[in-house]
């Protein structure tokens, strides 16, 4: 370890923090004492097991190449897929307008669907997560409306300030 480089476990610390943990909610999370935490902390013990050190940065949402203090490769675009959920997100009218909106596979495929979509943000692929959620909110609203196969429902239509039935 060279004079800058700061130990892993003052990295630990910091994350912590960051996330506005305690000792004792980072302890619970791993299913490790507080007196552990501490002692990782101050450097009494060693992170010397990379499963481990992969427990701790999935708690702390950071990578483990973070916590070792290891370059990592640039980070995506902040703002990459933003357009496509923020159109998705403008469009108010509930009622499909149209065949072409029509979602045509079962609720239960949204569902395995929208799984993924919630593992890929679980394993911060956000990337992917803003490539899905787009289709994903049209096809709730279509599933939701009833062009998911579930029948013809009633919906509020914002375009027009009514109720009226879409099928």
């Amino acid at each position: 370890m060279t004079g800058g480089e700061v130990p892993v476990g003052r990295r630990v610390a910091q994350w912590r923090v960051r996330r506005r943990m305690t000792q004792q909610m980072l302890a619970d999370r791993l299913g490790k004492s507080k007196s552990w935490v501490d002692k990782v902390e101050r450097g009494v013990r060693a992170l010397d097991r990379f499963s481990v050190i992969q427990d701790v940065a999935r708690v702390l949402w950071v990578e483990p190449a973070t916590l070792l203090g290891r370059e990592k490769p640039p980070p995506a675009r902040a703002d990459e897929g933003v357009d496509g959920v923020r159109a998705a997100l403008a469009r108010y009218d509930l009622c499909p307008a149209g065949p072409d909106r029509r979602w045509s596979a079962s609720t239960d495929e949204l569902g395995r669907r929208v799984d993924h979509a919630w593992s890929a943000y679980q394993h911060a692929r956000y990337p992917q997560v803003m490539r899905l959620v787009p289709e994903l909110l049209d096809a709730a609203r279509s599933a939701h409306t009833g062009g998911g196969g579930d029948g013809a429902v009633g919906c509020w239509c914002g375009r027009t300030g009514s109720r009226r039935r879409c099928w």
